[in-house]
């Protein structure tokens, strides 16, 4: 299946595939059979990627003219003319247009130009389809009008003060420590991605992070949770309360205890819009 990705290359000389559909990133190790003749090949390498037959960014295109189009031996000394041939600056310069003004104070970037990629057999296509009338072609989604940030700081606000009335009613005072809710942050972002592609990524870097930032002997408890099709925090907390770990984690007692607590909206398409909230705490257990 035709399909492109992004590759960095580094000063140090290092080769970095990102996955731009998951986010995930490879580190790519070459294997040149001339350093090691008659040996077996190392296994294959855990990205998905078989075969590359060009790059491209947005000032040259470069043609891959090595003997074999495997990823596995292919050489990414791009300075190298006889590894990459490269396209003329004229004619990059022929199939990416300049930005010309439709009308004033806007901008239109005119037609596209997308390469594809065929991880398996090589494969390369063109695609060069005008921007205009490409709308009648597919029926559009109408652009999300949140501000997802906005509504993640009210809802904050609503949630922290249903916390203290909660605890409060048992008798238990609230101190918020908010460098444990921003330290919380990126776990709802890997939530969310994990949820919308399958993948799991971050997850070792939250823990590391949780875990150098809890003191030793202190415990950490965490709730996370996703809300759709409202941003009410009143029917979230109530959704919220339905779970006994996280009535157990609100109603914690002991030595030290800080409660932390961040809200994620992220806003699609059509006024939709999927909320993560994730209650923590930190605390020393009193036997």
């Amino acid at each position: 299946q035709a399909h492109a990705w992004v590759v960095t290359l580094g000063h140090s000389g290092a080769v970095t595939f990102w996955e731009s559909l998951t986010a995930q990133r490879f580190l790519h190790a070459e294997y040149d059979p001339n350093l090691h003749p008659g040996g077996n090949p190392p296994p294959w390498p855990l990205h998905p990627y078989r075969t590359l037959g060009c790059m491209f960014n947005h000032r040259s295109f470069l043609a891959n003219s090595q003997p074999s189009d495997s990823v596995l031996t292919c050489s990414f000394d791009v300075q190298n003319p006889s590894l990459w041939k490269a396209l003329s600056p004229d004619a990059v310069a022929s199939v990416v247009p300049a930005a010309r003004s439709s009308k004033k104070g806007e901008e239109n970037f005119g037609p596209s130009l997308l390469y594809y990629s065929d991880r398996e057999h090589g494969n390369y296509s063109c695609l060069y389809a005008a921007a205009d009338g490409m709308g009648d072609m597919a029926l559009s989604l109408l652009p999300s009008r949140l501000d997802g940030s906005l509504l993640a700081c009210d809802l904050e606000v609503e949630l922290r003060e249903l916390v203290a009335q909660h605890r409060a009613d048992f008798g238990l005072g609230t101190l918020w420590d908010d460098q444990l809710s921003y330290m919380l942050s990126p776990a709802l972002a890997a939530y969310e991605l994990e949820r919308a592609t399958g993948v799991c990524v971050g997850n070792e870097e939250f823990q590391d992070a949780v875990h150098k930032y809890v003191p030793e002997g202190q415990t950490f408890k965490g709730f996370p949770i996703q809300v759709t099709g409202h941003c009410d925090a009143r029917r979230a907390y109530a959704i919220c309360l339905k779970s006994p770990v996280c009535t157990d984690l609100l109603e914690t007692q002991g030595d030290e205890v800080r409660m932390a607590l961040r809200v994620r909206v992220n806003c699609y398409p059509e006024d939709i819009c999927a909320v993560w909230i994730m209650f923590a705490v930190k605390y020393r257990s009193v036997l």
